[in-house]
């Protein structure tokens, strides 16, 4: 189970960093500079690197979760033991917090100023965050 786990942290990690350097080069003011083309890119490249993560060897073997809610889904489904849980989401909360600090550490102090924010994006004009 301790593998499993650890798988778990370091696909979180990887899913997170990729994640934040995407925001980065997609909406930081020296990248691309975000637009409508930018979330398609972006939704897209996610896409791509969860399936690669979930099809990897770590990914296969820790069933590639890599957030609580699908966990405790799984759990509450009765597809996956309760006795996993706690650990399970206490890596991938770890995990993430580990991937956004590594993009911080190797993307420097752009990645915490708007729009990046650790790649919170914020609805565009005349959304509310209510409708998103």
């Amino acid at each position: 189970m301790a593998l499993r786990v650890r798988c778990e942290f370091g696909l979180t990690a990887v899913l997170l960093l990729g994640v934040v350097t995407g925001v980065r080069w997609l909406f930081a003011p020296d990248g691309y500079g975000g637009g409508g083309a930018a979330f398609t890119v972006l939704g897209a490249g996610v896409g791509v690197l969860l399936a690669v993560l979930m099809l990897s060897g770590p990914g296969r073997r820790s069933g590639a979760h890599l957030n609580p809610a699908v966990t405790l889904a799984l759990w509450r489904l009765g597809a996956f033991p309760g006795r996993d849980v706690l650990p399970y989401c206490l890596a991938q909360l770890g995990g993430s917090v580990t991937g956004t600090w590594l993009a911080a550490v190797v993307w420097g102090p752009v990645v915490a100023r708007p729009p990046v924010g650790y790649a919170a994006v914020r609805p565009g004009p005349g959304w509310g965050e209510g409708a998103v």
